[in-house]
């Protein structure tokens, strides 16, 4: 098979323009411009392989020290969680202590620090504040409170640091109403 090649065809027809340029005919001269590029383009559209480009797009990116999902499951979260629940037992005026039962949703922000923002279910156990130090060893009672809270983590000097804490009372079904939330002070002083 004999392949077409556009400069074959076209030689011999600029050679002829190419005389009739030499008259130095306006018309001569501007045809056969014309003609030169219509080949050059023809050789490069045949010899160079036809690149395609690939289309973009936008895709879906965190924006860059904003708020992000995380996975409860997390390690960082779990730390995070289990801090926020050891202040709060240190601060409420419960008697008893309570204990992480889940966390709900969890978010984090990097800035100089790493922020979280977690929806936790604690549990009240059978266990006095004064008797033992293990929470998680503990009976679990029926009392449940939803909490909010915003911890932070300082990774340099691997410290937590409860920013806020509020919590209310669950509603169970036998209860129609449900309590105001329960927002204790903060001692900021604590790099705890």
């Amino acid at each position: 098979m004999t392949h077409w090649y556009p400069q074959r065809f076209w030689q011999p027809v600029l050679r002829i323009m190419m005389m009739g340029m030499l008259k130095r005919s306006p018309v001569w001269i501007l045809l056969g411009l014309s003609l030169v590029l219509a080949v050059r383009g023809e050789q490069q559209t045949t010899l160079e392989p036809t690149i395609q480009e690939e289309m973009i797009t936008a895709k879906k990116v965190s924006l860059l020290g904003g708020w992000n999902p995380r996975s409860p499951e997390s390690e960082e979260v779990q730390a995070a969680a289990l801090h926020a629940v050891e202040k709060f037992n240190g601060q409420s005026k419960s008697k008893k202590t309570f204990q992480l039962v889940s966390i709900t949703s969890a978010q984090s922000q990097v800035t100089n620090v790493i922020n979280y923002k977690l929806k936790a279910i604690l549990g009240k156990t059978a266990c006095l504040k004064s008797e033992t130090n293990q929470v998680d060893k503990c009976a679990l009672g029926h009392k449940r409170l939803a909490c909010t809270f915003e911890v932070s983590f300082n990774p340099r000097k691997q410290v937590h640091q409860q920013v806020e804490s509020s919590c209310h009372k669950m509603v169970s079904p036998s209860l129609p109403t449900a309590s105001p939330p329960l927002s204790l002070p903060l001692d900021n002083a604590s790099p705890n």
